[in-house]
């Protein structure tokens, strides 16, 4: 990933609650779902309106990768 994004990418990360996967050698990371920190264990329905709806709303926030 260090070779591949440039250090001012904004990444949209999406976990189920890993905070470590938000590490990412200094570039910015937005979660997916956002607020990441406070839960333990999220599920995603791809393809979900309300899923794609918060991806969106994260790539108008920057996030670009």
């Amino acid at each position: 990933m260090r070779r591949t994004l440039p250090r001012d990418a904004t990444v949209i990360v999406v976990s189920k609650g890993d905070e470590r996967m938000l590490d990412l050698y200094g570039r910015h990371a937005l979660a997916l779902p956002p607020g990441l920190k406070r839960r333990i264990s999220v599920v995603l329905p791809a393809g979900r309106p309300s899923v794609i709806a918060q991806l969106e709303t994260l790539r108008m926030r920057g996030g670009d990768t």
